[in-house]
C-alpha cells in the first residue's frame, strides 16, 4: 500500500549528524549552509595557502568556539557563489547567531527523507498500545520501575511484541518472536522542505522553597532542522501475509489482519493522544467535568470545589496520600486557563496547591499552542519532540506510577510524586512564543 504523510506541524527525524556547529556551517542571506571540507579545503587554497593555513589555526585554538560564516566575511569569502560551491546541503534558517543546530535526517546524496524506521517506530508504539491495557501498564511499572531504566522500557517490548509463538519452536522472546516482523514499512521521499526553527524546551526545576518553575531561557532552546507544514512524501506500507499466518497459528488474538486495520490502530491512538494533549494545554476538559467546570472560564474553581462538584467527594475527608491523585488531575486540568483577554495570568484562586505538576499559570505563554489544538487530530505523530504520551503506553498510568516513570527518566526534573507533567516539551516559536507542537503529521491511504 502506497501511503502519503504530510506534515502537519514542524516534524524532525534525527539522522547520523545529531549536531551540526558554527565551524560546520555558513549562516548567508537566510539560508544555512553545511559544508564539505574538501570544498572548503579547496576554497580556502584557491586564495591562498596561508587562508587555509589561517583557518587550520582558527579550529586548534578555538576549538568548537571557531566561526566559519565569521571567518569566511573576514576573508572576502562569503558570497552567494562560495557557499554554493562549497555547501553538502542547505536548508532555510532565519535564526542569525546559531551556535550548531540538529539536522534533519538526509540520505548519502544529501536528501532529506522519513526514514523507514521513524515510521515503523510510531506504528509499534500503536501495537503496544493496543495490547497493554491499564491494567497491565500499571502492574508493569509497579513491578519494573526500581530497575536499570536503561533496560526498563525493553522488557514490556519483550513481553508484549517480541514473545509470539510460531509453530514448530518452543516460547521464547526475542527479534525472531516479534509480531512486527510482519510489518514493513519503506522510506519516504516526495516534496520535502525543511527550515532550521528555535525549540523551546519546556522543562521543569527545583526552585528555592520547593517550588517547581518551568524555564524557557536561553540554556533551554535548541535549534533543529524540520519539515515545514505541508511538505509530503510517499512510502509503502505492507502487511506480510505469510508471516502474519504463521503467528495466527498459535496466536488467535492478532491486533492487525491488515494494512487497513493497522492504519486504522494507528488513527485511534492517535486520536487518543490529540485527546491527551488537549487536555493537558486546556482545550477540553475530561467528560465527566466539562458541563460542571468548563475550561473556557477564566477563574478555575478551587481544588475544594472541583472535588465537590465532579467527584463527589469532601477534600477535608481524604488523608494527604489519597489526596494527591486527585491533585495531580485537578492540576493537569486547570493549570493553563487564559483570560478572556488572551492573555496568561497566574489565578488568585486560594489554596491552589504550592508544589505543582504541569505547566504553571503564565511561566509559558500557550495560547497559538491552544488554537492549534483546538482543530481536528491530523491523525499520526513522529520523530524529535513526539513525547512520552505519542511513544509509549504511560497515557494509561495513573498518577502515582507515572510518576515513578518520570523520576526513572530524570530525578533532577522529578521529585517526589505525583508528578503528572512531562520530563519536557519541545515546542516550536514563532513570533517570541511558542507556536506549534513537534511531530504531527496527516496520514493518507488509497481507498
Amino acid at each position: 500500500m502506497r501511503v502519503t504523510i504530510t506534515a502537519a506541524a514542524p516534524v524532525r527525524v534525527g539522522g547520523r549528524e545529531q549536531q551540526v556547529t558554527k565551524l560546520e556551517f555558513v549562516q548567508h542571506e537566510g539560508m544555512v549552509h553545511v559544508v564539505s571540507p574538501t570544498k572548503l579545503g579547496e576554497l580556502l587554497l584557491g586564495k591562498s595557502e596561508r587562508t587555509l593555513e589561517d583557518w587550520n589555526v582558527e579550529v586548534l585554538t578555538k576549538g568548537q568556539g571557531a566561526n566559519l560564516t565569521a571567518f569566511l566575511r573576514g576573508q572576502d569569502l562569503l558570497s552567494a557563489d562560495s557557499v554554493r560551491e562549497i555547501a553538502r546541503y542547505s536548508a532555510a534558517s532565519s535564526r542569525p547567531g546559531m551556535n550548531q543546530f540538529q539536522p534533519h535526517a538526509r540520505d548519502g546524496r544529501g536528501t532529506v527523507f522519513i526514514p523507514g524506521s521513524a515510521l515503523k517506530g510510531a506504528i509499534w508504539a500503536t501495537v503496544l498500545w493496543k495490547l497493554v491495557d491499564e491494567e497491565r501498564a500499571n502492574r508493569y511499572v509497579r513491578d519494573n520501575a526500581g530497575g536499570r531504566p536503561r533496560f526498563y522500557a525493553r522488557r514490556l517490548d519483550q513481553e508484549v511484541l517480541q514473545s509470539y509463538r510460531l509453530p514448530g519452536r518452543e516460547l521464547r522472546a526475542g527479534p525472531n518472536f516479534d509480531l512486527l516482523r510482519a510489518v514493513k514499512v519503506s522510506d519516504g521521499y516526495g516534496s520535502l522542505e525543511t527550515q532550521v526553527e528555535k525549540i523551546l524546551i519546556q522543562s521543569y526545576l527545583e526552585g528555592r522553597g520547593g517550588e517547581r518553575r518551568t524555564t524557557l531561557g536561553a540554556s533551554e532552546t535548541v535549534y533543529a532542522e524540520c519539515l515545514v507544514p505541508g511538505s509530503w512524501a510517499e512510502f509503502d506500507l505492507s502487511v506480510d501475509r505469510k508471516i502474519l499466518a504463521l503467528f495466527h497459528k498459535r496466536n488467535n488474538d492478532l491486533p492487525f489482519s491488515d494494512e487497513r486495520t493497522l492504519l486504522a490502530l494507528v488513527q485511534n491512538f492517535y486520536d487518543e493522544v490529540w485527546g491527551f494533549e488537549r487536555r493537558y494545554y486546556g482545550v477540553e476538559a475530561d467528560s465527566a467535568s466539562v458541563s460542571e467546570a468548563p475550561l473556557a472560564s477564566s477563574e478555575p474553581p478551587s481544588f475544594e470545589e472541583w472535588l465537590r462538584q465532579v467527584k463527589g467527594i469532601e477534600a477535608e475527608s481524604l488523608s494527604r496520600r489519597k489526596r494527591r491523585p486527585y491533585q495531580a488531575e485537578y492540576r493537569r486540568t486547570f493549570d493553563l486557563f487564559e483570560s478572556s483577554d488572551g492573555k496568561e495570568q497566574r489565578s488568585s484562586t486560594p489554596e491552589r496547591p504550592a508544589r505543582s505538576a504541569g505547566v504553571q499559570d503564565g511561566e509559558v505563554k500557550v495560547r497559538k499552542i491552544r488554537e492549534y489544538y483546538a482543530s481536528p487530530c491530523p491523525g499520526f505523530r513522529l520523530g524529535w519532540g513526539s513525547g512520552l504520551t505519542g511513544t509509549t503506553v504511560d497515557m494509561h498510568l495513573n498518577a502515582e506510577n507515572m510518576g515513578k516513570v518520570l523520576r526513572l527518566i530524570s530525578n533532577r526534573h522529578h521529585r517526589g510524586e505525583p508528578r503528572d507533567g512531562p520530563k519536557s516539551r519541545k515546542l516550536v516559536e514563532s513570533e517570541g512564543r511558542p507556536r506549534w507542537p513537534m511531530g504531527w503529521a496527516r496520514l493518507e491511504a488509497p481507498e
